[in-house]
């Protein structure tokens, strides 16, 4: 089987995903500095990449699923529960909708999870 190229798999993919949302503008999140392009770097590239490096971390040690669960649902959550106040006080767009949308799904699939990884260490007598 030949190695995965990130390269050739990743571009096209978010090629796709440009050509469905268009240029950043008509959704509302130009970013018109550099100052405002690297602020979304470090916080939608950075963050995400190392609360991943987390979540991987949780997954991979059962010592430490729990405290990963709690912490996502805790994440996520504040992201979802904020974003939803943001859209009662400016009104709803269709990114934040979606958006909210997504996280609470989220937030409730690890509330889920959480309760199934409970149960399961109560059975076992943890």
């Amino acid at each position: 089987m030949p190695a995965l190229n990130p390269a050739k798999t990743y571009r096209p993919q978010c090629a796709w995903i440009r050509s469905q949302i268009g240029d950043e503008k008509s959704f509302g999140l130009a970013y018109p500095t550099r100052s405002a392009v690297v602020e979304a770097r470090a916080m939608y590239g950075g963050v995400q990449l190392g609360f991943g490096a987390f979540l991987l971390y949780g997954a991979m040690r059962p010592a430490a699923r729990v405290h990963t669960l709690v912490a996502t649902l805790l994440v996520v959550g504040g992201l979802a529960s904020c974003r939803a106040i943001g859209l009662a006080l400016a009104g709803p767009d269709d990114y934040n909708v979606a958006a909210v949308l997504y996280e609470t799904t989220t937030t409730l699939l690890f509330a889920v999870a959480l309760a199934r990884e409970q149960r399961a260490d109560a059975a076992l007598g943890a």
